[in-house]
């Protein structure tokens, strides 16, 4: 594995067959040596912070009403700080889902093509529930019994919230999806976490390897689906250099950017004008700021190579992206990244699936059947 690419690689640490289901998966395999230069990190910082700007908010809506929650496990013990939602909850039965059964090649089947239960994009737009449940529906193997998720979509035409979610929970409690060793966070806590998730999900892309552990990722990644992003400058670009040095996220970037005007007021007003060190910052923000312009779609040729050949052939992963959230497959000979089709408009189309994802404005895309 190319060194460049080796150093991206712990945002792939979730990333691991989900057959197996069982807690945290690992990355691609590193020489001893790769391995003790990489530091641990995370490229998406979801944890809500009062002393900065709003980050991107997505799609947000709220009505009155919430349904009881289901009878759950005990909670674990522990003195971590609780998550609490940010939005208010929503009508668990008002809110549906339209369903989608997808006839697609699955190479860890014995049986293809298999069917399998998808949920189409409602009028509040692609949310990060969608994307989620559409990874354990098709990381559920047809050939067990076990399948709480499935067989709940499977048996209808339309979804509402809480019945979504507590299908969602029987999942997440079979023996397939936790062993009796995983350590499952307060129950109540990803219960309102999951709602949350119908609404939105604030997200903060990391351009730059940092150490992060928020409440919100860690309640994310019970589920054993990663969350990345293909955000990513190239490790030879000025830019690269200008995040190290200043901004590491996409909100760093934002309190960066309120420096600029007041560069700009002490160049223009100022006999002295700019010291040295501030005439580097100047240098570093307009180098960002064109990094800024130029990835517009959130999308880097780089961020594509990075998971391209850092994904595992046939896993799932969800990909954020301008405020979005597909379900993204790699395909298991090909190593193509495929986005699951989840818009409504393509709900009675059998014969669209997929879409590649093959540059960064969508010039080169296609649409796909299910079992190319």
């Amino acid at each position: 594995m190319p060194d460049d690419i080796a150093r991206e690689q712990h945002v792939w640490d979730d990333v691991a067959p989900l057959e197996d289901a069982k807690g945290k998966g690992k990355g691609p395999d590193l020489t001893p040596a790769q391995a003790a230069q990489l530091d641990d990190w995370s490229l998406i910082d979801a944890e809500p912070s009062s002393s900065s700007p709003a980050r991107q908010p997505l799609e947000d809506s709220s009505t009155d009403g919430l349904d009881e929650k289901p009878p759950l496990p005990p909670r674990q013990s522990g003195s971590r700080v609780r998550w609490t939602p940010s939005r208010p909850p929503v009508d668990g039965k008002a809110e549906t889902y339209q369903i989608k059964n997808i006839r697609w090649h699955d190479a860890s089947s014995s049986k293809n093509p298999r069917v399998s239960p998808i949920l189409i994009q409602n009028e509040n737009g692609p949310c990060p529930l969608v994307a989620l449940v559409n990874a354990l529906t098709l990381t559920t193997p047809e050939d067990i019994g076990d399948t709480a998720l499935v067989q709940v979509l499977r048996l209808r035409e339309q979804v509402s919230l809480s019945l979504l979610l507590d299908a969602v929970f029987d999942e997440l409690m079979s023996p397939r999806r936790t062993s009796s060793e995983d350590s499952l966070p307060d129950v109540s806590e990803l219960y309102s976490f999951l709602q949350s998730l119908h609404t939105g999900m604030n997200v903060n892309p990391r351009f730059i390897p940092t150490p992060e552990n928020t409440a919100e990722m860690g309640l994310y990644a019970t589920f054993s689906i990663p969350l990345i992003h293909g955000w990513l400058p190239p490790h030879d670009d000025p830019v690269r250099y200008a995040m190290e040095r200043h901004a590491a996220s996409y909100e760093d970037v934002q309190n960066l950017l309120f420096r600029e005007e007041e560069l700009e007021d002490k160049l223009a007003s100022s006999e002295e004008g700019l010291t040295e060190a501030e005439q580097d910052l100047y240098q570093d923000i307009i180098t960002i700021k064109i990094f800024l312009n130029e990835s517009a779609t959130q999308l880097t040729p780089w961020g594509i190579e990075v998971i391209q050949k850092a994904i595992r052939p046939g896993t799932f992963a969800i990909l954020f992206r301008n405020d979005h959230f597909s379900t993204l497959y790699c395909h298991p000979h090909t190593r193509q990244l495929l986005t699951l089709v989840t818009d409504a408009g393509y709900r009675s189309h059998d014969e669209v699936v997929w879409e590649s994802l093959r540059d960064v404005n969508g010039e080169l895309n296609q649409f796909l059947s299910g079992d190319f």
